[in-house]
């Protein structure tokens, strides 16, 4: 088996997650156990660690904040921006294929035209709501 004691570049690399805070700690703790181990020849041996994280501070807490209801406001203007999209679709649609000009041919209202599409939009906005 490979020893510590036998190398002679004494150099690792290490290829570790860096979005994960408590990843590197974990990594080093592993690898001074494996150390400790082989030096002194016992499965026994091992390096205790502890992390204990500062306490987050109110500035950071502002910015957490800041930065969430960014996020939220952002989540929300998208959210609402479907919503006239959806009822605007129907109506570039109807300009493109001219069914309006059929329905008013064919005997139907202006009036009954625009309350139909009224109503139409209102209960596709209202899941949205």
């Amino acid at each position: 088996p490979y020893s510590m004691t036998n190398n002679t570049q004494k150099r690792v690399y290490f290829g570790v997650n860096g979005s994960a805070y408590h990843g590197v700690p974990i990594l080093l703790n592993l690898w001074n156990n494996w150390i400790v181990r082989d030096l002194f020849q016992s499965a026994n041996a091992s390096i205790a660690a502890h992390s204990h994280p500062l306490p987050v501070t109110v500035r950071e807490d502002v910015l957490s904040q800041q930065i969430s209801g960014f996020a939220q406001a952002i989540y929300l203007v998208l959210a609402f921006s479907f919503i006239p999209a959806s009822a605007i679709y129907f109506i570039v649609n109807e300009k493109a294929t001219l069914t309006k000009h059929q329905q008013l041919v064919s005997g139907m209202s202006v009036s009954a035209y625009w309350t139909a599409n009224f109503i139409a939009d209102f209960l596709i906005g209202i899941p949205a709501s």
